[in-house]
């Protein structure tokens, strides 16, 4: 196991495949041998001998998750959406039992492997429930990325406003949120949050040339035109 480590860390292809070689004509015994094996496969990018060697080795009880996981991962990379989300909802289902969450990472595939086949409502369902479930600021980004054009400011801005409430400090975030609220005539939320970050943020020149700008849409519309 070190020498594989050792020889992925200082990309020595030659002398890694010679150790997968080795190992892979090994039958595996226990749940360390098929955790490589695996592993093996994942950097050689065989999805077909993941999959294979995953639904072989079901009784391994310990690593039931790892495998169904593995599995899920391996589907969506090898173009097979469909069988993709079939396993992730097998492990959804083995997770309510336990009464756990669904895992965040498996919601953030559901949704890919659902964009994938063209089916929006079924991918902004899957990052919602992330979004719910995990407060996943990857999954806001996307819901605002898919939702974001013009007339649909109304819709964005409550994704909007709990991305600024998770990383109030990312001044893209807040510009983009204060955009959203001017876009929906809430001039006098968005000159408070301006105000707020002028106050309590360090910015750029830059920075504060577009924090002006916003800042005068908004007295202009206030009708405060000579502070404007």
């Amino acid at each position: 196991m070190f020498n594989f480590v050792f020889y992925r860390t200082f990309n020595k292809s030659e002398e890694a495949n010679k150790i997968w070689r080795e190992v892979l004509k090994l039958k595996i015994k226990d749940d360390y041998d098929l955790f490589f094996v695996l592993e093996i496969y994942k950097a050689q990018k065989n999805y077909k001998k993941i999959i294979e060697t995953c639904k072989e080795n079901t009784h391994h009880e310990n690593l039931e998750f790892h495998i169904q996981y593995t599995m899920a991962f391996a589907y969506a990379d090898d173009k097979k959406y469909v069988e993709s989300n079939k396993t992730i909802q097998q492990i959804f289902q083995e997770s309510q039992k336990a009464q756990n969450p669904p895992d965040p990472e498996l919601l953030e595939l559901l949704a890919k492997n659902f964009e994938k086949l063209g089916d929006t409502k079924m991918t902004l369902g899957a990052l919602e429930t992330s979004v719910k479930l995990h407060d996943s600021t990857d999954s806001l980004r996307k819901i605002i990325k898919k939702m974001r054009k013009p007339g649909n400011s109304d819709k964005t801005l409550p994704y909007l406003k709990k991305l600024y409430k998770l990383e109030p400090n990312n001044f893209t975030i807040v510009i983009e949120y204060i955009s959203g609220l001017i876009a929906t005539k809430s001039y006098e939320s968005a000159l408070d949050l301006i105000v707020k970050t002028e106050t309590e943020q360090e910015l750029s020149k830059d920075d504060s040339s577009v924090l002006l700008l916003k800042k005068a849409t908004c007295l202009f519309h206030l009708g405060d035109t000579i502070a404007a």
